[in-house]
């Protein structure tokens, strides 16, 4: 029982900062296949429209709209903020109590043990909802260089 309760809350665990990061920046790769892959969308929406859309005009809208929606990141996972609010406090004072136990040299107590175990049970089920402030700078700079990337791909697109 003890495996599947790990596993079933790993599955559904928010990830760290690194993997929602990768995953943030693999989509615009992966849409890409599949723009590149499916040219029949591009000709459905020109006879639907009625004017030519090319592929490349449909995944520049598509990676202006996911940069525009993750520009509103933080607005739009606000409520997790607020569920996990105790948690993430409680994380910031074992942080806060860690590094005080790291200074006065108590590292090897059982103490900073246990205190070491639940911090990190912690950070391991919130992910990057602990460290929000570094996740969220961290994005604002991906979502800079896709805005950069989407706008020098705009200029070839005519």
């Amino acid at each position: 029982m003890n495996l599947r309760r790990r596993i079933f809350s790993q599955a559904f665990a928010t990830p760290p900062t690194s993997q929602a990061l990768f995953a943030i920046a693999m989509w615009p790769v992966l849409y890409g296949a599949a723009c590149y892959k499916t040219p029949q969308l591009a000709d459905y929406l020109s006879a639907f429209v009625g004017i030519h859309i090319s592929m490349i005009k449909v995944f520049l809208a598509g990676c202006s709209a996911y940069c525009l929606m993750l520009s509103r990141h933080r607005l739009l996972n606000n409520r997790y903020f607020v569920r996990f609010a105790a948690d993430i406090d409680r994380h910031r004072k074992l942080t806060m109590m860690q590094q005080g136990m790291i200074v006065a040299g108590l590292t090897q107590r059982a103490e900073y043990m246990a205190l070491v175990s639940e911090r990190n049970e912690i950070g391991g089920r919130l992910g990057f909802l602990v460290d929000a402030d570094n996740f969220y700078r961290k994005l604002n700079w991906l979502i800079d260089v896709m805005r950069s990337v989407v706008r020098q791909l705009g200029r070839y697109d005519h």
